[in-house]
């Protein structure tokens, strides 16, 4: 025997909306595991870098050049430093792509120690 389904004008949407739990759930669980399970990159992203707010282009116009020389000059005693992405409209993110893992580590370890 068939089941009657509901009319579209009884659906107040419940199923559906249980239907995007479980598939949301289940969608982090997933990318969860894919981050713990992540291959070690390169890449070191640097926090605080600067506070957006106090940024202002028009009296220090070379602002982002000096943060990145900065970074480029002290991050080069861990090794070398390939390229530096500054994300100018975040809350202060400064990428560092080293050759290789072992700066990285090495940069991360000096990083904690600055806590």
């Amino acid at each position: 025997m068939l089941g009657l389904a509901a009319k579209p004008e009884d659906d107040d949407g419940q199923a559906i909306r249980s239907q995007n739990y479980a598939a949301g759930a289940k969608a982090a669980a997933s990318a969860k595991q894919s981050i713990v399970s992540a291959e070690p990159t390169a890449c070191l992203l640097l926090t605080n870098m600067f506070d957006p707010k106090f940024v202002d282009l028009n009296k220090d116009p070379e602002f982002f050049i000096d943060i990145k020389d900065h970074v480029y000059s002290t991050c080069q005693n861990w090794g070398r430093v390939e390229k530096i992405l500054i994300d100018e409209d975040s809350a202060g993110f400064v990428w560092v792509k080293f050759s290789g893992q072992r700066a990285v580590e090495a940069a991360s370890e000096a990083v904690k120690t600055l806590d």
